[in-house]
């Protein structure tokens, strides 16, 4: 069964259908005659009832493609540095590559761009490109502009994983110390032994402090991109807020970093109070990019080779070789849930199993064999 009608452009617009409810199945075309609608629709209406994915005609090339892509993604939320990101990525792909027609494109053109770009880049960089190109593909198949992503075949290189660098108790204290005095000491401090991130730190208010209480409450973290202000967003990086208690020695930091930052303020000659705990020498935001050089400048910093991140790993490495339970310390981290702190943290829970059998041997251990050293026991 089928019908068309001509639409108000001059077009023709045909609909196909076969079948009663609940099976039914319809089917419809838009084309410049009506003839051509009624062809399409048919065709449209033929796929559906041989379960083929029916694709939308279109000549677009990957460059094309991936304008339109990073477009939809302006209205996603996506940060701005996050889209500079897919940007800069989009752009890298040779021209060789991206002016062929989407639909024309093999998993043997990605691997061999990707393998090219292997020799010349750092691995982490070439596995970004295949990130974003798997991404930017999979939403071309959800658009139905291809019907697989070629990209699934693709084997994306491998990346070698940062070496995360945890300090002891001593090594802690040892760079807390020596940070003494500059602008780095308190969010170090809090770093060290809150285990916020960096945008969470540079974001955090007076207001989400709470001294008497002796807690702190994460509610959105700072994030910046390239000659772009910086932009405060709602929530962690997993979604939500969260509520962390501070030790004495962090209220006292903060308590001091007060002090110090209201003199800052009552001696500046101009002063925008944006009420942040951590801001720059005129109470603005603290752009996360200049942040973190001034960390890697600092002697100590670069003594110790610890990125500020490493403060974060810290504090999660001292709580779980202290014993406290893997949900209590994925809570305080903000992860999405204890399994991502299970795969981040393996090692460390295996050095605090070893850990554990030394002290049951000290206690337990000694009770059980006796006085000659051998199990007392008897069957």
């Amino acid at each position: 069964m089928g019908w068309a009608h001509q639409l108000p452009d001059g077009r023709w617009r045909a609909y196909e259908s076969e079948g009663s409810e609940p099976t039914r199945l319809t089917a419809n075309a838009t084309r410049a005659t009506k003839r051509e609608a009624q062809a399409a629709a048919r065709e449209r209406l033929a796929a559906k009832r041989r379960g083929a994915v029916y694709l939308e005609p279109h000549r677009l090339t990957l460059r094309a493609y991936l304008a339109q892509w990073t477009e939809h993604l302006r209205t996603q939320g996506r940060s701005a540095k996050s889209l500079q990101g897919y940007e800069t990525n989009c752009r890298a792909v040779p021209r060789s590559l991206a002016d062929r027609r989407l639909t024309a494109l093999k998993p043997l053109h990605f691997q061999r761009y990707l393998d090219a770009a292997a020799k010349t880049e750092e691995a982490g960089t070439t596995r970004k490109r295949y990130t974003v190109l798997h991404a930017a593909l999979a939403q071309a198949v959800t658009w139905r502009l291809i019907t697989e992503n070629p990209m699934d075949a693709v084997r994306p290189p491998q990346q070698a994983r940062t070496e995360m660098k945890a300090l002891d108790e001593a090594q802690t204290a040892e760079l807390l110390g020596a940070l003494t005095g500059t602008r780095l000491w308190a969010p170090a401090v809090v770093a060290a032994t809150t285990g916020l991130r960096r945008g969470e730190l540079l974001a955090l208010r007076w207001s989400d402090v709470d001294l008497t209480g002796a807690v702190l409450h994460v509610r959105r973290r700072a994030d910046e991109a390239a000659k772009e202000a910086i932009v405060f967003r709602r929530g962690t990086k997993s979604g939500g807020t969260r509520t962390v208690s501070l030790m004495a020695a962090t209220v006292a930091c903060l308590r001091q970093h007060r002090a110090e930052q209201t003199a800052e303020r009552l001696a500046a000659r101009e002063w925008h109070d944006h009420g942040l705990v951590f801001c720059d020498r005129r109470g603005g935001p603290w752009r996360p990019g200049t942040f973190s050089a001034s960390w890697c400048r600092h002697p100590a910093v670069r003594t110790a080779g610890v990125r500020f991140h490493d403060l974060r790993h810290t504090q999660a490495t001292l709580l779980l070789r202290a014993g406290v339970p893997v949900d209590a310390v994925s809570k305080r981290l903000g992860h999405r849930s204890p399994t991502i702190t299970l795969s981040v943290y393996a090692h460390v829970l295996e050095d605090a199993d070893a850990a554990a059998v030394e002290r049951l041997e000290e206690g337990l251990g000694t009770l059980l064999a006796g006085d000659s050293g051998t199990f007392s026991g008897t069957s």
